[in-house]
């Protein structure tokens, strides 16, 4: 859910195997956090802790083992 309070979802999916990278960002561009997702392929469900984060917006990166980013989404910490 967006706004979020405890914890965020979403979903990454890929007919390949392939290695995610899940970064949370500031809105100035600080790395709040950084989980590796190993090998993903299909359809997964990834979940982030926002429980102890302040309220206020950042931002959700996700990219490749090699840097590609895949999707970047806003995120509504309440």
């Amino acid at each position: 859910p967006n706004p979020v309070t405890e914890d965020f979802q979403f979903w990454v999916q890929s007919p390949n195997m392939i290695t995610i990278h899940a970064e949370i960002l500031t809105v100035s561009g600080k790395r709040l956090f950084m989980k590796t997702i190993g090998s993903v392929q299909g359809r997964m469900l990834i979940t982030l802790p926002f429980r102890n984060v302040t309220c206020g917006m950042y931002f959700l990166m996700v990219k490749t083992g090699e840097g590609r980013i895949l999707n970047t989404q806003k995120i509504i910490k309440n």
